[in-house]
């Protein structure tokens, strides 16, 4: 469990640190995406499922899914955070076209982001505090990051998703698929917080 918590740390730390002292040399997008880069390889470094073949079906019949499931997401999260006294959030402008946004949040974040939370920190909580408590506490360490009251409630919610669906499945690509596909949904209509589960 300390590797899985330490990768998590050190994965914090590159993206906290990375995309602003990048951006004045590179440029926004550019630098999130080189720290997305180096997120994911360290996310993948290690991997105890090395070697293992990878399953494309279960990829892209989550990345389908993912994908047709935005709008309930989106209908469910507002109403929740309605309940929870959240303020209503303002528009967002239609679409993204900044292609290193499109790799970054839709390529390379759902990757590190599932084997590092999903394959190496919830197994390793699980072990200690059982099924539920791990996937409620990977699911809360997923959503920090993510700093705005409707993105954390967002990427909480999802990350309960994704935890129990690796749990139920044991596949790291039907999680992948369905993180890539929720993301590049939201990308493509604008909200690229899934009103709060961009990530």
């Amino acid at each position: 469990m300390v590797a899985a918590l330490r990768g998590v740390a050190l994965v914090w730390a590159i993206l906290l640190g990375g995309p602003g002292a990048l951006a004045h040399s590179l440029g926004a997008a550019p630098a999130l995406l080189a720290s997305f880069a180096v997120a994911t390889a360290v996310a993948a470094s290690g991997r105890a499922s090395a070697g293992k073949a990878v399953r494309l079906e279960a990829a892209l019949a989550g990345l389908v899914a993912g994908f047709a499931s935005q709008p309930a997401w989106i209908a469910a999260i507002a109403a929740l955070g309605l309940c929870l006294g959240l303020a209503p959030r303002s528009p967002t402008p239609e679409g993204v076209t900044e292609p290193a946004l499109w790799i970054a949040v839709g390529i390379l974040a759902p990757l590190f982001e599932e084997l590092l939370y999903r394959e190496r920190l919830l197994p390793a909580l699980r072990t200690r505090l059982g099924s539920p408590l791990a996937i409620a506490l990977s699911s809360a360490l997923f959503a920090l990051p993510h700093l705005e009251p409707w993105s954390v409630l967002g990427t909480f919610l999802v990350g309960l998703m994704l935890g129990a669906v690796y749990l139920g499945s044991g596949s790291i690509e039907l999680c992948v698929g369905l993180h890539a596909g929720l993301n590049l949904a939201c990308l493509l209509c604008g909200a690229t917080s899934l009103e709060g589960a961009r990530g």
